[in-house]
């Protein structure tokens, strides 16, 4: 389960200074004096006093937010120094005012994590209670910041509170819409080669380093229209940094240093949202008591709303792999498939050399069975990236499907007509490339040792060993390799690899075919 970190920064808060006491009341010539003291029980002591007597006293409410805060009274200090900025104040104290709110929210920001985290390590639901309670102190000071809602809503989320998620979430998505029309404008997207985007849309103004934990971090400051625009980045595997998120035009009244701190994007409350809406589409759908009308009417009200919090993550994450396949489902339940074509289309034709939108074009076309039209795209990918470890995956599998389809084609064909004679020449170049290009993907970390991508591997070269290509020692190395990973196997996925290991063995005669079927009836249910 992710860990939230603890917001870190530096301030100097200097000095606050003081008008002459002679014209205040005693209880505030007290309240002043206890502050210079740092006795910020005095403070609050005196300061109520003074508020008591004079509800519109500004100084007063500004110097017992600031002892409520050292008292850890955090909410107390939230509302007074709310309602103090609201009051006649002089220049010195108001000019005080945005650090103090600063103070405020990053307390409540940093205690709500740590309520969050140890609500991780334990799982006492208590401190869920205590964690929003916290981000929502933060949300009195800070409305605008769409983190808080996110952080609620992943707090609810725990609670197994689906409607209260929602409801935070819609928010985080309502706040953050000017960042994400700016991104799908541009062509900016997570993931994002810094280089790349720099490409797109210039060279920073300035830029920050950080550090995050054992991470570096980095934002980029941006003007454009008039518009301060910051793009986070950290750095990847290749130790190149890249785009994990951004904000346009925050409000004037935060702090330079809240602007430039690194916040990531998060998808995860889009994912939830759209996963939300569909379940709410089936649960319509088997609702006999409803009419026809009102069940088709409320059903793609329901999927309408999945596919547009689904396209927010194919926009700023067109590697999510699970969104570019959940829209594709979605479309195909509402028989849209020619819609979902036409929209991918138009983002291939307005940028051709965006290899992350011509893989999504392969996998809608995959999907569909168009394997041709898939193959093209793929190919067209990987003459951008030829590393790029999905599409490599994806372009085998498109190329075994197009050999399956014609296996399926002649021996269909046998069966209508006797005389027919089968032409392994046909499917074979594709059996062949199929093996090569998952061989490939195993170049990368993800599908090195990925079960699905071995096991295909295994049935290609057995299958082409059948055909009269010396294949054997590929399938014997890979069989050494998928043994390799019974170990590591988790108990959930041990059906699924003892009975391919049950397949793949029993193919080649292997005596120890006898005994991965064997295990392979254990796991059955």
């Amino acid at each position: 389960m992710k860990r939230y970190f603890i917001l870190l920064f530096f301030l100097i808060s200097g000095t606050i200074l003081f008008q002459g006491f002679q014209c205040a009341s005693p209880e505030m010539t007290t309240a002043k004096l206890a502050f210079r003291n740092n006795d910020w029980q005095k403070v609050e002591e005196f300061a109520g006093k003074e508020i008591a007597k004079n509800p519109k006293n500004g100084e007063a409410k500004f110097l017992l937010s600031r002892a409520k805060i050292k008292l850890n009274k955090t909410e107390e200090a939230a509302k007074l120094i709310l309602e103090a900025e609201k009051l006649p104040l002089e220049p010195e104290i108001k000019q005080q005012i945005p650090l103090t709110k600063f103070l405020i929210w990053t307390n409540a920001f940093n205690t709500g994590i740590t309520h969050f985290n140890n609500y991780m390590a334990n799982q006492n639901k208590l401190l869920l209670d205590s964690a929003i309670y916290y981000f929502k102190i933060g949300q009195m000071i800070r409305p605008q910041n769409a983190e808080f809602d996110r952080l609620i809503g992943r707090a609810y989320e725990e609670l197994a509170n689906e409607e209260k998620a929602m409801e935070s979430y819609l928010e985080y998505a309502k706040k953050l819409k000017n960042d994400l029309d700016w991104a799908k404008n541009v062509g900016v997207f997570l993931k994002m080669p810094r280089k790349d985007l720099a490409s797109k849309i210039g060279k920073a103004k300035e830029s920050v380093g950080d550090r995050l934990g054992d991470d570096s971090v980095l934002t980029d400051v941006y003007s454009a229209m008039g518009r301060p625009i910051y793009i986070y980045y950290s750095l990847d595997e290749k130790n190149e940094f890249i785009v994990e998120g951004w904000r346009v035009n925050p409000p004037a009244e935060w702090l330079e240093n809240e602007k430039t701190s690194y916040i990531p994007l998060d998808v995860n409350p889009f994912a939830f949202l759209a996963q939300s809406y569909f379940n709410r589409a089936v649960a319509i759908r088997d609702n006999q008591t409803l009419d026809s009308a009102k069940r088709v009417a409320g059903i793609n009200e329901n999927l309408e709303k999945a596919k547009d919090f689904t396209k927010i993550i194919t926009n700023i994450d067109p590697t999510n792999i699970d969104a570019n396949r959940f829209l594709i489902s979605l479309y195909e339940a509402q028989g849209k498939s020619d819609e979902a074509l036409a929209e991918i289309g138009k983002l291939v034709q307005k940028e051709p050399e965006n290899k992350f939108y011509l893989a999504q074009y392969g996998e809608l076309f995959l999907r569909l069975n168009k394997y041709d039209e898939a193959i093209e795209q793929y190919q067209k990918a990987l003459k951008i990236d030829p590393e790029f470890c999905d599409v490599n995956r994806n372009i085998a599998a498109a190329y075994k499907n197009k050999a399956v389809a014609i296996i399926q084609f002649q021996e269909d064909k046998k069966d209508k007509d006797k005389n027919f004679k089968e032409n392994p020449e046909e499917y074979k170049p594709y059996l062949v490339q199929s093996a090569d290009y998952f061989k490939k993907a195993r170049n990368c970390e993800k599908y090195k040792n990925d079960l699905q991508v071995l096991s295909e591997l295994a049935n290609l070269y057995f299958g082409l060993s059948n055909l009269g290509m010396n294949t054997k020692n590929d399938l014997n190395l890979i069989v050494d390799d998928l043994e390799r990973l019974e170990q590591s196997i988790p108990d959930n996925e041990k059906e699924v690899y003892w009975l391919k290991m049950c397949k793949i063995l029993g193919d080649m005669n292997s005596p120890k075919a006898q005994r991965a079927c064997q295990e392979a009836k254990k796991y059955l249910k």
